[in-house]
């Protein structure tokens, strides 16, 4: 496998999502509640994750096994205002399930991470660097 070579900065276009605000409750056949994500959630992450394929280029996934920290610096859009701890959640999952990483769970620490305005041009911009013992 080749080396990873950190760090890695990706940028996901667009005004980032709270995936814990876009949850709805849908009912399953047998009547039991569950809660799955809403239409504009679903949206964002279907583009993120293929603007982060197309920048990662079919390299292997991150194993778990590396220690990450992930600088996620979130830029909203105008009017927009949420608590930048919410704002970690859905760049992760997008990361895992475009390959970038095998699982989100190797993510340590977020520091440096930031939540910006630039009404102009709202986006996601995530430094991946590798966390030493």
């Amino acid at each position: 496998m080749a080396e990873i070579k950190f760090p890695i900065e990706l940028t996901i276009t667009g005004r980032p999502v709270v995936k814990k605000n876009s949850m709805q409750i849908a009912r399953k056949r047998n009547s039991r509640l569950f809660l799955i994500a809403n239409r504009l959630y679903k949206r964002w992450e279907d583009k993120a994750v293929l603007e982060l394929k197309a920048r990662w280029q079919n390299k292997p996934p991150i194993p778990k096994t590396t220690k990450l920290n992930a600088k996620i610096v979130s830029y909203q859009g105008k009017n927009q205002r949420c608590d930048a701890s919410n704002l970690y959640e859905a760049p992760q999952d997008a990361l895992q399930k475009a390959g970038v990483i095998e699982n989100d769970s190797c993510i340590i620490s977020h520091d440096g991470s930031r939540r910006l305005s630039d009404p102009l041009h709202p986006r996601v911009e995530i430094t991946l660097t590798e966390v030493t013992p």
